[in-house]
């Protein structure tokens, strides 16, 4: 490493006085702090050229390679994954539900939001189960009206 060595481009200069986080810079001795720091930010930045010159390289190398031919149809990948799914799990009737309904209870031990519990008397005075009860249902009927 040269001394007084400002290869840093005039757009990228360093800021005078500025102590904070320079990129590897680690434990290095034997030289003043602007010079040290301007190494690093030299290599930084020559170092980050040439990850976008690679990340560009591979985006041109992608955009014209030519498309592999399907070796079968959609339907028949499709039918495969149905005989996969029906051989593994035949006990399951298609899709599963999991979408929870107005009048389910809540998990237990769950203090989230239920709907019209604060604003309404049907909050107060109660056990949090009955509560909550009481609450999704009023909500339903709401909803139903």
């Amino acid at each position: 490493m040269q001394p007084n060595q400002n290869t840093v481009d005039v757009w990228n200069s360093l800021i005078p006085g500025y102590t904070g986080y320079i990129p590897q810079r680690f434990y290095r001795i034997g030289t003043t702090y602007g010079d040290d720091s301007m190494a690093c930010m030299t290599s930084f930045h020559s170092a980050t050229q040439r990850n976008k010159e690679t990340v560009d390289e591979l985006k041109h190398i992608a955009a014209t390679t030519p498309k592999l031919p399907p070796i079968c149809s959609n339907e028949d990948v499709l039918q495969a994954l149905y005989e996969y799914n029906y051989k593994h799990h035949p006990h399951v009737l298609g899709t599963i539900e999991t979408k929870r309904h107005f009048l389910e209870p809540p998990i237990p031990g769950w203090t989230g939001f239920v709907p019209r519990a604060r604003v309404t008397e049907l909050g107060y005075g109660i056990r949090y189960h009955e509560m909550a009860k009481k609450c999704f249902q009023d909500f339903k009927n709401i909803v139903n009206k």
